[in-house]
């Protein structure tokens, strides 16, 4: 994720996430929509990071699913684009307990929401400022 975070520094990134985003357990009430982190074609204002456990992605027409592990970072183009703008084309739905259980995977899902708005306020603090002459 270096296109979009490798500018900040290490202290300055970890004030961020502690200070600026949340971090859950499993699926996030408010993001959540009918039982998904993500929904195809339903418009979104958060990125994603996956701390522990797995996220199950359903993408393409046929639904290919895939399994997104711990430091993945799902949904980064909404924080590239204009606010309340960026639509997935993919479903994301994170692995319930009985599930991660089944895999031999350990532990809930854990995962950091970085909302586009508290992405921006570090993109401002972090933008060098110009002399004035």
């Amino acid at each position: 994720h270096r296109h979009l975070f490798g500018h900040v520094g290490e202290e300055r990134l970890e004030n961020f996430v502690l200070s600026q985003c949340r971090v859950v357990s499993g699926l996030p009430e408010e993001e959540g929509q009918e039982g998904a982190l993500y929904l195809r074609g339903r418009a979104c204002n958060f990125s994603t990071l996956v701390l522990t456990g797995e996220v199950q992605v359903f993408s393409g027409h046929e639904e290919f699913e895939s399994i997104r592990g711990p430091w993945s970072l799902l949904g980064a183009r909404c924080l590239e684009l204009p606010e309340d703008s960026y639509v997935p084309d993919f479903s994301a739905y994170t692995s319930t307990q009985d599930e991660s259980k089944r895999q031999g995977s350990t532990g809930d899902t854990r995962l950091v929401i970085i909302t586009v708005a508290s992405y921006r306020q570090l993109q401002q603090r972090i933008r060098p400022r110009r002399l004035e002459i």
